[in-house]
């Protein structure tokens, strides 16, 4: 109602008050009245709010899935190259998996700390 004269109030609100004593027809043929079109109103509005919150559900599975697919392609940006300096033996790494065996002069793409523990003993160098 912000931005209305005196005048468009008072309006406005005798044709709310006319709206809801009588029988509503705005061209459509509706001759029920007001109390029941407003029950109906609020039925399709429950129904509308259980469909969002199914819809919201939904999204927020998507942008779980989405937060998983981001997880996946960090871990993947997360590698670093390396050229292995000496013959390796097959080996569990921090993150539990196991890496090797690898041969002397063979480059590979490990995550980012295996290469860094790798480049530290001198095991690897950087890929340039």
């Amino acid at each position: 109602h912000d931005g209305l004269t005196e005048e468009e109030m008072a309006f406005a609100e005798r044709i709310i008050r006319l709206y809801k004593e009588s029988v509503i027809d705005f061209g459509g043929g509706d001759r029920r009245g007001a109390k029941e079109i407003e029950k109906e109103n609020e039925k399709a509005m429950e129904e509308n709010r259980k469909e969002s919150e199914i819809i919201g559900l939904r999204e927020e599975d998507a942008k779980e899935k989405q937060g998983f697919k981001a997880e996946e392609k960090n871990e993947k940006e997360q590698t670093t190259r390396v050229v292995v300096l000496m013959e390796i033996e097959p080996y569990k790494g921090f993150d539990g998996n196991v890496y090797g065996p690898f041969k002397k002069g063979s480059v590979v793409s490990l995550p980012k700390e295996e290469a860094d523990w790798l480049l530290q003993n001198r095991l690897a160098k950087l890929v340039e």
